[in-house]
């Protein structure tokens, strides 16, 4: 599976990023790196959380009070 963030996300993400490092040093590359590692874990087994609402789905960061919502596209290919 491949992962695309959409650009509010993104957006969204790189403002935690910097509100969490204001908070403390470091704190933002723990983000990231939970973050990094929800994804990872996303990409390699997309039906593992729950569905949330309409083949939506919702992973929980464990230390962050964030949720990634995602969507498992079919592409087709001719």
């Amino acid at each position: 599976m491949i992962l695309e963030i959409i650009d509010e996300a993104a957006e969204d993400i790189v403002s935690i990023f910097k509100w969490y490092e204001s908070k403390r040093l470091g704190l933002g590359n723990d983000f990231e790196l939970c973050l990094d590692e929800l994804f990872s874990r996303i990409t390699k087994n997309p039906e593992i959380y729950p569905e949330w609402h309409r083949k939506i789905r919702c992973a929980l960061l464990t230390r962050f009070p964030y949720g990634i919502f995602y969507k498992k596209l079919t592409t087709l290919y001719s």
